[in-house]
């Protein structure tokens, strides 16, 4: 999420109900460009802790946008979204955005066959989004939702992650005007279900989702002003801490307990976190000056240095063990269960044990 405006942050926190999504239509074929065989990697693999294999991906030069899972790797090509083929290194072409609208993804928006994106317009004061689910091995498609709400402005904006997956179950964040000035809903697409709205009000939010479908909802501004993380779990809501709305920020699951950010990353990059368990026990995290970048299962994802000495790891946040340092030229993005870097003009993927 890059910032919002100071003012829209201080915004006082409202409830209200808003209309469920329409149901999904029915999936249908995905337009492919014809796959084009790229040579199988030929490097060595590469032994970085705590990766399992590290091996190489053909990508191209320059990336924002990187999905991530073992055997599959997703990104965008310009207004398109390809697919890489870990094993033989084959990519083919999954969608072209419709003229005019641009795609995102998040590196949590693969796993195993399932793939999801968001896209995206903006037009005078208004922007337009839809939530889109891709089963790869069906060659399918299914917009799981399209919305309208405010623009909210150039530069420091409120820009909610791409949607994620855990594989069944489909997390997206979305903005309309059904409540005002703004509302931001957290959405759940279970499985071949209609989409439902699990939580809203006008404050910015980051969501988790666990394999069991449980999701963690951090909010920055609650009813009463400060930042609260609650445990979304079958329906049932459980508050998991409150804090004063500064040190709100991104969660994520690790096991049966959730990290919490010590502050949202808007202006200062996240430098502290704690480990917490539904049952309230709270254990702090030392990042060791590293910043938190991103996460897998297991691990924080972080970043360390200055200047050109930037690094990049995995961190055990229960223990503090930290992997291998990377020194990535392009950024790290870290999936549930893998991650992709740069160096000089390679990319790698580095593979966790299940």
């Amino acid at each position: 999420m890059r910032l919002i405006p100071v003012v829209a942050l201080l915004l006082a926190a409202c409830t209200s109900t808003v209309t469920v999504p329409s149901p999904s239509p029915a999936a249908t074929p995905v337009t492919t460009a014809t796959p084009t065989a790229t040579p199988t990697p030929t490097a060595s693999p590469r032994q970085v802790r705590p990766f399992e294999r590290v091996v190489t991906i053909p990508t191209p030069a320059e990336q924002t946008y990187i999905a991530v899972d073992r055997e599959l790797v997703a990104f965008v090509e310009g207004s398109a979204v390809s697919v890489v083929e870990v094993g033989t290194g084959q990519k083919r072409g999954v969608y072209q955005a419709t003229p005019g609208w641009s795609v995102a993804l998040s590196p949590r928006g693969l796993r195993g066959n399932t793939l999801v994106i968001l896209e995206s317009r903006t037009e005078g004061q208004r922007t337009d989004g839809r939530a889109v689910r891709f089963d790869l091995q069906a060659n399918t498609r299914t917009t799981l939702d399209e919305w309208s709400g405010p623009y909210l402005g150039g530069g420091d904006t409120l820009v909610p992650e791409p949607p994620i997956t855990n594989g069944t179950d489909v997390v997206w964040i979305r903005i309309t005007d059904e409540i005002r000035p703004f509302a931001v809903d957290v959405v759940l697409a279970r499985g071949a279900a209609v989409p439902r709205v699990i939580s809203t009000n006008a404050s910015p939010k980051w969501v988790d989702l666990h394999d069991d479908g449980s999701i963690a909802v951090s909010m920055l501004t609650t009813t009463d002003g400060r930042a609260g993380l609650a445990l979304w779990r079958d329906g049932q809501v459980t508050s998991l801490g409150m804090r004063a709305s500064h040190e709100g920020g991104p969660a994520r699951f690790f096991g049966d307990r959730v990290v919490w950010a010590g502050n949202p990353g808007f202006v200062e990059r996240v430098t502290s976190a704690q480990l917490i368990a539904v049952g309230g026990a709270v254990q702090a995290i030392d990042l060791g000056g590293c910043w938190w970048i991103g996460a897998t299962l297991r691990h924080l994802a972080v970043g360390c240095g200055t200047g050109t000495s930037v690094s990049f790891m995995l961190l055990d946040p229960a223990t503090g063990t930290r992997g291998d340092a990377i020194a990535a030229t392009s950024g790290f993005f870290a999936g549930p269960r893998a991650a992709v870097w740069r160096e000089g003009t390679q990319w790698w993927l580095g593979i966790l044990a299940p």
